[in-house]
């Protein structure tokens, strides 16, 4: 949601032509996605840009547009080389002379930002405070290392978060249930589950209790029921694996005993 809401808030500002001059983007967490995940929000906002400018709706137009359109620069760092150097801005300063091809606006991608030496940060500074009417740079840092305080200061900062990964529903836990119930899972492939997914323990604790106390069984089953309970509460208080507090419980609804 965080980082939708700084996306459309910046289409909205270009739409009234107030975007920015110079942003410093960066992730507030920091995991190996962070590059691909920076770049493809930075992506995401100029194809809605050029969606709206060149009133192009297919995906591969577009993704063409993007890769190749004059209104729109890439600097890439050489990952043969340990940092940035001079000649690989020889681009931006060409690309800074002329005025938008066929766009409103231009746009310059700067990625790996935190390889660009404060020297050469200090050579590009006349170019970050004015580059020019119509025309927004985009350093993208993925380190979140700082920068030297004259880019910093100049720069409006976007942190965007990482998206949480995806977390099973309490639906596919009940499904995994079910499957168990029905001799499709075994007690094994089920709590290699539970392993997986440590937050379906107190649902699947709760859809065992519901699934015995349901059945009718003999006293015999029902003591066995209370034993398992008891050791589960046990081994919760010793920090048992959940494979060990689980197990009884489960083989009580598999082979309860007669």
């Amino acid at each position: 949601m965080h980082n939708e809401f700084l996306l459309n808030l910046l289409y909205e500002r270009y739409q009234k032509k107030q975007l920015g001059h110079f942003y410093l983007l960066q992730m507030r967490t920091i995991t190996t996605q962070v590059p691909e995940l920076l770049s493809s929000w930075v992506d995401q906002l100029i194809t809605q840009i050029l969606r709206h400018e060149l009133a192009v709706t297919e995906h591969a137009k577009l993704t063409h547009h993007l890769q190749t359109h004059p209104d729109i620069l890439r600097i890439h760092h050489n990952e043969t080389d340990k940092d940035y150097h001079l000649d690989d801005f020889h681009c931006l300063w060409r690309f800074l002379q002329f005025n938008p091809f066929s766009l409103p606006h231009r746009f310059v991608i700067i990625t790996d930002a935190h390889l660009i030496s404060d020297i050469l940060c200090n050579k590009l500074l006349k170019s970050l405070e004015g580059p020019g009417e119509n025309i927004s740079l985009f350093f993208i840092n993925p380190t979140s290392t700082k920068l030297i305080s004259t880019i910093e200061s100049r720069a409006i900062k976007l942190s965007l978060i990482n998206p949480s990964p995806a977390r099973p529903s309490d639906s596919a836990q009940s499904e995994c249930f079910k499957q168990f119930v029905d001799n499709h899972l075994s007690t094994t492939q089920l709590l290699e589950k539970v392993k997986e997914f440590p937050q379906w323990q107190s649902r699947l604790l709760q859809d065992a209790l519901d699934h015995l106390t349901k059945k009718s069984v003999p006293y015999q089953t029902h003591q066995h029921i209370l034993d398992s309970l008891k050791w589960f509460e046990t081994s919760k208080t010793f920090h048992n694996w959940p494979h060990e507090r689980f197990f009884p419980i489960l083989e009580a609804i598999k082979t309860p005993p007669r």
